[in-house]
């Protein structure tokens, strides 16, 4: 809010043509869910595509504002290029495009993958959730400079699946022609990549990647073991909602979690394992720790 102040006040005094947007989520397939609180509508199509049952942290009818990626460029460049006297705010723009809960976006991509399913395990994001508006009022971008735009949830849903499908089917690719393919002394890429020697023959085909792409795909050979073990951590995690974290549970001082993580639990204090689980930046060797350590203490909490 102070920079959108500031941005009218020089232009009124200055004359300055500075002009800015506010977005709602956005929603994209270019990069990986972070675990915000509107990242559920980035993770459901992702789990979708992997085959996988989603695992909501917002309640069915939690209506948030979002927004297409491509849409949210279209409107910042529109909005650019709009002639001068269009322009009649001078503190911020709103852009929406499309307001919807979780069962909304659940049952178009149901009806593309009919086998998708869904559970609702609401945790700390619904407090937060619950707190902002369901819509936006964009009426005076539509006025001044034409703001309209042009996805629905149907259209995002099925260029999301498309795309995401896309970007699997090309790391499944490279990574098991990074494992297969011989290029010198006998080893494949991935031999290399996995004992952290530089490469510089990457082929061409793969260098022109998208960059989120392609660092996936390294990161799936370098840590191949490592993300082994995890997955076989999901699978004990399954039952990790009926692991319950006692009221009184002191996270200070526990052999091998990290200061940022006793930071963040400290502050949410998850009722559950699973809550833990979906806290930003708490990471699943964390959560591993704390297995261990709640086990031990059942009988004591």
């Amino acid at each position: 809010a102070a920079g959108e102040n500031w941005a009218q006040y020089y232009f009124i005094k200055y004359g300055l043509d500075i002009r800015s947007l506010r977005y709602p989520g956005v929603i994209g397939y270019q990069s990986m869910p972070g675990g915000g609180t509107t990242d559920y509508a980035v993770d459901i199509y992702h789990s979708a595509v992997k085959g996988e049952s989603y695992c909501c942290f917002l309640n069915t009818e939690t209506k948030l504002p979002m927004i297409f990626m491509e849409d949210a460029i279209r409107a910042t460049i529109e909005l650019m290029k709009a002639p001068t006297e269009n322009i009649k705010t001078r503190t911020s723009y709103n852009s929406d495009a499309i307001s919807s809960n979780p069962s909304d976006i659940f049952d178009e991509i149901k009806k593309l993958y009919p086998k998708f399913e869904i559970e609702y395990n609401p945790d700390f994001r619904q407090a937060i959730a619950d707190k902002w508006p369901k819509s936006i009022d964009d009426s005076q971008a539509q006025e001044d400079w034409g703001w309209k735009p042009r996805f629905n949830i149907k259209s995002m849903t099925s260029l999301m699946l498309e795309k995401l499908e896309e970007k699997y089917n090309t790391i499944k690719y490279w990574v098991d022609k990074f494992k297969t393919e011989r290029v010198q002394d006998n080893l494949t890429i991935a031999d290399i990549i996995k004992r952290g020697q530089e490469i510089n023959f990457f082929p061409k085909d793969f260098q022109i990647l998208h960059q989120e792409t392609k660092s996936e795909i390294l990161y799936q050979i370098k840590y191949e073991g490592y993300l082994l073990r995890e997955l076989r951590n999901i699978e004990k995690m399954k039952d990790s909602e009926r692991v319950r974290i006692p009221k009184n549970f002191i996270y200070d001082g526990v052999p091998g979690l990290r200061n940022e993580s006793v930071e963040k639990l400290n502050k949410i204090k998850p009722e559950t394992l699973a809550q833990a689980n979906r806290i930003s930046g708490v990471n699943p060797s964390d959560i591993s720790v704390l297995m261990v350590i709640l086990s031990k203490c059942a009988n004591k909490y």
